[in-house]
Parts: structure tokens; sequence; C-alpha cells
């Protein structure tokens, strides 16, 4: 098989969600081969056993990888351990706890990149399931060039929807610093060509409780939401782009206050949450603070601590 496009599924304990995502590549309708390149992580509640039903299953479609030992614990980073076997031309990617809802997905992505020569990625709309909760993710999105909105936090894409060339990645480097190594790869990528965005649901994005993008633990988000600036901030850096992320750190902080308040509950000392409000209120400005609280009388605690720290915040940028 000469396959046109290699499909890489990262998977660890996904026993209640990878047969979906499984299902969704195989049912794709295309007039050109893929292959499913299919990595298991040493998964300890069933989802192996799966895997290797489903590779017996459809050997001309599937190939796992599957290890004994978890290699996430040894700083292998999963995707940029499973896109090395990859022989198409191009990339698309799912983690086993997502999954794709357009058969046709396939074929309209590698169609818009043959006629589109000048475009190296192209992703699409899709939907979220968090518990019994299910809704349309709509955004607004350009074709083009969107290095510097990604590098502002202004733009997001939805990794299970994405199609890329896979000679793009030859000028990538794996920064380990970036717990989410999405935001990595799209940044480095956008440096390199333009993406191109279809209109259309393709897939779907679960919502864990317990997640590397996600955790009902306030702290470990704090960190993930940290970590996605700094990483921005790196290449920002890297580039020797004068850009203006301010846009990005009020996104952080709004984000972090948001957290703060839907949890102040679960057992968060009033310390710890006395700090995050501190430090939220530096970049929140007063619409937002309204918004994610309803609150009157926590906005307009937050609204007085605001004023005091505006001019800490100015100089400190």
């Amino acid at each position: 098989m000469n396959p046109l496009v290699s499909i890489c599924c990262q998977t660890y304990n996904h026993v209640n969600y990878i047969q979906e995502a499984l299902e969704g590549f195989l049912m794709q309708k295309t007039n050109f081969d893929f292959e499913i390149l299919l990595r298991d992580d040493a998964s300890t509640d069933g989802t192996t056993e799966i895997c290797m039903e489903y590779a017996l299953k459809y050997p001309d479609k599937i190939n796992l990888l599957a290890y004994d030992e978890n290699q996430w614990q040894k700083g292998v980073k999963p995707f940029s351990d499973n896109v090395q076997r990859a022989k198409g031309k191009y990339i698309a990617i799912c983690e086993g706890d997502d999954y794709w809802t357009d058969p046709l997905k396939l074929k309209k992505q590698v169609d818009f990149l043959e006629e589109h020569s000048d475009y190296g990625l192209v992703h699409t709309n899709f939907s979220s399931t968090g518990g019994e909760n299910k809704r349309i993710i709509t955004r607004k999105k350009t074709n083009g060039d969107v290095f510097i909105k990604l590098l502002k936090g202004q733009y997001h894409i939805g990794t299970m929807t994405v199609i890329f060339k896979k000679s793009l990645l030859k000028n990538v480097e794996s920064n380990s610093n970036c717990i989410v190594g999405d935001i990595s790869l799209w940044i480095q990528l956008a440096k390199q060509t333009k993406f191109g965005y279809i209109d259309e649901v393709t897939a779907n994005y679960r919502i864990l409780e317990e997640s590397l993008s996600h955790s009902e633990n306030i702290e470990k988000s704090i960190k993930i939401l940290k970590n996605a600036l700094e990483c921005r901030n790196y290449f920002i850096k890297l580039y020797n782009i004068n850009v203006d992320h301010k846009l990005a750190l009020a996104r952080y902080y709004s984000n972090i206050i948001k957290l703060a308040y839907e949890k102040k509950e679960k057992n968060i000392s009033q310390s710890y949450f006395k700090k995050l409000i501190n430090l939220g209120a530096k970049f929140i400005t007063i619409k937002t603070i309204f918004f994610y609280l309803g609150s009157r009388i926590f906005a307009f605690r937050l609204i007085i601590n605001f004023t005091y720290q505006v001019k800490s915040w100015a100089s400190g940028l």
C-alpha cells in the first residue's frame, strides 16, 4: 500500500472511547489509500486489547505500535514518536478519546490541499462533548496567514480536525517545555505555510474530567494555562517577532479567574484563592469580570483590585 494520508492516533487508557475513534477512521470514503498508525502507550484498562483486536481484523489499514512500558513517563512524546512511521504525503491527527463524524472528512481536506498548493494545513469546525452535553464549536475562521494570530492566542484549532503536509515537519523542533505540544506545532507550521479552514463539523472533541489539557485540579489547570502562555512567548523571542500579546495575557488571567471562581468551593484555601484573584485582576477587563462571574459583589471587589493593580501591570510589560 502507498498511502496518501497517514492517520496518527495516540491512545492511553481510552477503553471507553478508542473503538469509536477507530470506527471513525475506517468509515472514511476516499479515492486514495490511507494508513492508520495506532500507538498504545502501555494502557492498563483494556485499551491495548481493543487495539490488538482491530489491528488483527484490519491488517491492511491499521499498523499497531503497542508498548509494554509507558513511554510518556520516560519523556517520549506520543505524536512525535508515532509520526516517524508515517508513509503518507499528508498527516491527520486524532487522539484515542476523540472521533470523526464525517465519512468524507479526509477526502474534503485532501481535495483542498491538492487544489491549493500554497496551503500546507487545513482544519475544520467540530463538536464538543463533555458528560451528557454536546455542542457545536462555532468559530469564524479565515484562510491564509495565521502565524501572528497563533502567537497572540487568537486562533484556535481542533487537533482532531487537522491534516497537514508531512514535509513541513522537517523544520519543526520538538519543544520539550511545551506541555500541550499542539501549540508549538501549529506555530511552527504557520511560520512556514498558510492554513485553510473548512466550516463544516467533521469531528468531535471529548472533554474528559482528567486529561493533558483539562483537569479538575485547579493548580494543574493553571499550570497548563501558564505553560501555553510561556510556549507562545518562547516562539515570540525565538523568531524575534514584535507582537503585542496583551490579549493572550488577558485571556490567560481571565481563565485563571474563571477557574478560581468555579472551583472556590473545592477545598481551595482562602489565601491561595486570594492569590489567584490578585494575579488575575492584573490583566482582566471589567467586562470579562462581569461576564464570567455574574456576581456584583464579587466583581466589585475585583474591580477595586484591578484599579490598584493596573499601574504595575502596565509597567511590567
